[in-house]
């Protein structure tokens, strides 16, 4: 079984710095869809925040046996107790379900002002429309208050890459306690990709460590892909791998990726100058538009 979960931002946004071909069709999500269930890759991560990738995914699962894929999806901010079961069910609409694997909270904030939202989840949780509840998180200061008011979740899902480690020190205990460990945004939405010369000018703090990354790696004879994706999945305590996908070209490449990786790839210690604490860099909602 594949540890890659699909991204699905790109089934109904224009995502990802370095994405030039915009949107994927219908068709071709379709495709993808197909191509995971025959590579083992059984979770698919979305959003009702990701334009219409939630209808885009139920169009496409109604050809095939959706049982076959774990379903993550998240509650937005904005959401009251009072508007909570409506928004829940818009998803499950969408998604043509009756009940999916995961559900978060995608606005701590709102979390953090109103904590019965997540009551109310856990309440339908009991009711069988989630399997495991959680939350997507940002920033470290967050998990923080999740675990000193011993606040009971299965899953939770966080950015990670060898640019951003500020969660890595919580893994093996969340692990060790049961929650299933989702990381995100191991590209940095591609930012490992781009030419480190030409990137815009609130990069340039961090210009001069992505020309030394793209130098090691090229002298390994490897590729940035095959080297970040592998650093997420060399950590025995995540469970998945949530990689954005925006062509199935794409996704094939992540596969082969993920096929040839070793937990004790040397080049990581190599690459541990990375680590960034720039919270600036690190969170793409602090980007400049």
């Amino acid at each position: 079984m594949s540890r890659l979960a699909l991204g699905s931002a790109a089934f109904g946004l224009d995502y990802g710095i370095s994405n030039r071909r915009g949107k994927v069709s219908q068709e071709e999500v379709s495709a993808i869809l197909a191509y995971a269930c025959s590579q083992g890759i059984d979770c698919i991560d979305t959003s009702p925040l990701y334009g219409e990738s939630e209808a885009v995914l139920g169009a496409a699962l109604k050809n095939m046996a959706s049982e076959q894929f774990k379903l993550v999806s998240k509650l937005p901010g904005g959401a009251t107790v009072g508007t909570i079961d409506e928004t829940i069910a818009k998803s499950l609409e969408r998604l043509g379900q009756n009940s999916i694997f995961g559900y978060l909270i995608h606005d701590f904030a709102s979390y953090r002002t109103n904590p019965q939202l997540f009551e109310r989840i856990r309440e339908r949780q009991e009711q069988g429309v989630f399997r495991k509840i959680g939350f997507s998180l940002y920033y470290p200061s967050e998990l923080d208050m999740l675990l000193d008011n011993a606040v009971e979740f299965q899953i939770i899902q966080v950015p990670y890459s060898l640019v951003d480690r500020r969660f890595e020190s919580y893994f093996e205990t969340l692990s060790k306690r049961g929650v299933e460990i989702h990381v995100r945004s191991v590209f940095l939405q591609g930012l490992f990709f781009l030419n480190p010369d030409e990137l815009p000018a609130h990069f340039r703090g961090i210009a001069d460590e992505l020309r030394r990354f793209h130098l090691i790696v090229e002298q390994d004879k490897r590729q940035a892909a095959d080297v970040c994706l592998g650093f997420a999945l060399s950590n025995p305590s995540i469970a998945r791998v949530v990689v954005g996908v925006d062509s199935l070209d794409n996704l094939r490449m992540n596969r082969v990726h993920e096929k040839s990786h070793s937990e004790t790839d040397p080049i990581y210690e190599k690459l541990e100058f990375l680590s960034c604490d720039d919270e600036s860099i690190l969170i793409p909602s602090a980007w400049p538009v």
